[in-house]
């Protein structure tokens, strides 16, 4: 475990942080002492989570985060840890009906959840390099316990959403005050010689020393030097009738051979060194109690607990009976019926499609819905234009255009809002199809004769496109096209010859994708999975055999992209594997900026670029804060294009800077796809632009592996970089397989 000493900790909370009567009796004066920290307080009695609560109301503390979290802000202070504590002076029985849900992300006040998702949001925006410890503190004699044990569902719950490290003391520890002779034993209600001491009748809220040094000094102490070693961040989940698939960013001090523990309710699920696990055979509408437990040698690093409630099973609404009578054989376009049971879906039911190949044309989604796909069921597009009318607003290679409709759609676009569409499940085991490379040919072929004139007066400007069909085929209909849409879940399906990109999502947020396969090859722009100026977007456990990149992150083209300014950020990519394609790419569209990409344990060992960072000199904007590690790529790139240069420059060259690449294999042979077959490459172009400000900056590399060659041919190429860092990177290994 990790050593605390000199640390610089600052605490929020109640009196049981505070001290209550005897300020020395706040169980982080122990814990400093025994660690050698170092302890700046802002706990006072009284204080709760939600403001309203009846101890706020009767004026004898305030609320956590106005009365101590903004007034601590203003002295500036640079802590390692923030401890806090909260809920025992908002837990009687009126806060029952304003609990909220655990599982959003609102920051309002009016519930409990959202107050508690407040607290944590500004501990975090106020300190960001600082590691946040929750405890939650004893069983309380005093409160109803059917209220704590509400608020320590959320609380968990909360903790575990944002990457919170929890000190369990109301799970971990005997420690009761509902038992009398506990409350009288470890209760601390008066002042007796100047001391803590239980009262007449002892309440058993504030722990006296020895409850502090019985169960919070070493609870506290072990999971604050956990941290020091080790620490779980985020934990999503996608919680459907019988399953919830567990998923968790990279943990702080993660190693390779670590293994994750899944607990369901007090007994061992399972295990896995992924990112991820798929918890099964489970029951509709029930809250399981989830515990993911890190391990490494036997020993464990930390556990992080929560509830899950899976929901409920949806009544299904078969597209072969009546009145859709859609017909799986093939050959019937069944556009009308589909749409009409889409139409009709209502939350609490599936659009269902059974086996069988169901041909359509575009199709509209609608919030609080979902399509279920069984086994051998195919939707599939047809390869006719017209029946992807009509055109509709969208994005295309960084500029809002209009464009055929996808086969699946989703959302209008609109760059000034938010999510207008909400909650759509898309999933089974089934094929959604696009109408592929003939479908793409008709379009151009089509928008050629359309755009003939504009073509012809371009004359040699045509060489800042890609090739001759780029104008024409801007047009083509994406697979999945979704905009301004939040908590969109697709799992499960294989996600097949879109006319252009697969999943396309822009202006959208919270969109989680895992266990799909993609497919694509022989079909230009076929990328996989595409955000677009969208945020909080995940995807893993998945397989891509595409005609371009697997992911391709975008953020918008000059000069449109740097008018709209709306970035592509908090994206995460993990336990995923390219078969054939690209690799992932972030830009070349990224003139409203890319930031906060993470992607690790991926396989891009069969791809043509690894993992590359592009953009034109025109762009503007900026790539920054992407890490990447445990990966076994062709190569690293970091480069200016040639391609889709059209358009008025930015302001100013892209901005490459702060990134790192840690434990990487580098094969140094790349994909080609033409011939299908691997040739050799550079392990790395490393490459800025030539003005000094612009130079590729701030940029480290560790571990790193490099296939063949010698210290003399490490295959780095590097130009117009400034401060990249190499440490313990090694030519002539053999790669090894990451993912069985």
């Amino acid at each position: 475990m990790g050593n605390l000493t000199g640390k610089k900790v600052i605490t929020f909370g109640d009196s049981i942080v505070d001290g209550h009567l005897y300020k020395k009796a706040g169980f982080m004066e122990f814990v400093a002492e025994q660690e050698g920290l170092s302890v700046v307080k802002y706990a006072n009695n009284g204080a709760c989570i939600m403001p309203g609560s009846p101890v706020d109301e009767a004026g004898l503390g305030g609320m956590i985060l106005e009365d101590q979290i903004l007034r601590a802000a203003k002295d500036g202070l640079s802590p390692d840890y923030v401890v806090f504590d909260g809920g025992t002076n908002d837990a009687y029985e009126p806060v029952m009906e304003h609990l909220g849900d655990a599982d959003g992300d609102d920051l309002k006040t009016d519930t409990f959840a959202g107050s508690f998702r407040k607290t944590i949001h500004a501990i975090r925006e106020n300190w960001p390099k600082a590691k946040i410890i929750y405890v939650a503190v004893h069983r309380l004699g005093y409160r109803n316990r059917a209220v704590q044990e509400a608020l320590r569902k959320i609380e968990l719950t909360v903790c575990a959403r944002m990457g919170v490290t929890v000190a369990d003391i109301y799970g971990e520890c005997e420690l009761d005050t509902a038992d009398e002779a506990m409350c009288r034993r470890y209760s601390f209600d008066v002042l007796k010689d100047g001391l803590p001491a239980p009262g007449d009748q002892p309440t058993g809220t504030h722990p006296n020393f020895e409850a502090v040094r019985e169960f919070y000094l070493p609870v506290v102490s072990e999971v604050m030097k956990r941290a020091e070693q080790f620490r779980f961040r985020e934990i999503g989940w996608d919680a459907l009738d019988n399953a919830v698939t567990l998923y968790w960013e990279l943990p702080e001090g993660e190693q390779p051979d670590d293994i994750y523990e899944i607990w369901v309710d007090g007994k061992r699920a399972g295990e896995t060194k992924q990112s991820h696990y798929s918890i099964g055979g489970l029951a509709a509408e029930r809250v399981y109690e989830v515990c993911l437990r890190a391990v490494r040698a036997g020993k464990e690093l930390q556990k992080a607990g929560f509830f899950c409630r899976t929901s409920k099973t949806k009544e299904r609404i078969d597209v072969t009976k009546a009145p859709y009578c859609a017909k799986g054989d093939g050959e019937t376009v069944n556009t009308a019926a589909l749409q009409r049971a889409i139409d009709d879906c209502r939350a609490d039911q599936a659009v269902y499609f059974p086996a069988g190949t169901f041909m359509t044309g575009s199709l509209r989604l609608h919030s609080d819905m979902e399509l279920y796909l069984d086994k051998d069921a195919v939707l599939k597009g047809t390869a006719e234009p017209d029946d992807y009318l009509p055109r509709i607003w969208s994005r295309f290679e960084g500029t809002e255009m209009e464009c055929l409709s996808g086969l699946l759609n989703l959302g209008e676009i609109d760059h000034n809002a938010r999510a207008t569409s909400h909650n759509v499940v898309i999933r089974g085991s089934g094929t959604i199809e696009g109408g592929g490379r003939l479908l793409a040919e008709r379009v151009i072929e089509a928008e050629r004769e359309r755009l003939k004139d504009y073509l012809a007066e371009l004359g040699s400007k045509i060489r800042e496109y890609e090739n001759a069909d780029t104008i024409p085929g801007r047009v083509r209909p994406r697979l999945l096209h979704i905009c301004n849409a939040k908590n969109i879940s697709i799992s499960g399906i294989t996600l097949k010859n879109g006319a252009s990109w697969n999943v396309h999502m822009i202006y959208s947020e919270n969109v989680v994708t895992y266990g799909c396969h993609f497919y694509s090859r022989n079909i230009w722009n076929g990328d996989g999975w595409d955000p677009d100026s969208s945020r909080n977007c995940t995807i893993f456990g998945c397989t891509f055999d595409t005609g371009d990149d697997a992911v391709a992150i975008k953020a918008g083209k000059n000069p449109e992209g740097n008018v709209i300014n709306r970035p592509c950020e908090h994206i995460r990519i993990f336990d995923c594997k390219c078969e054939f394609g690209h690799g992932f790419a972030l830009g070349s569209e990224m003139s409203g900026g890319i930031r906060d990409v993470e992607i690790w344990n991926c396989d891009l060992e069969n791809s043509a670029n690894g993992i590359e960072i592009k953009a034109t000199r025109k762009r503007g904007g900026y790539v920054k804060d992407i890490h990447a590690a445990h990966c076994i790529v062709a190569r690293l790139l970091f480069h200016s294009v040639g391609y889709n240069d059209d358009g008025i420059a930015g302001p100013h060259p892209p901005v490459f800077e702060n990134c790192s690449f840690t434990d990487i294999d580098i094969t140094r042979s790349k994909l080609n796809e033409t011939e299908e077959r691997m040739e050799p490459c550079e392990a790395m172009e490393l490459c800025g632009f030539e003005e000094k400000e612009y130079h590729l900056r701030n940029v480290a590399f560790r571990d790193i592996r490099i296939a063949g060659g010698d210290e003399t041919d490490d295959g780095i190429h590097m130009q117009y970089c400034e401060n990249v860092t190499f440490e313990n990177v090694k030519s002539g290994f053999v790669v090894k397989p990451l993912l069985e």
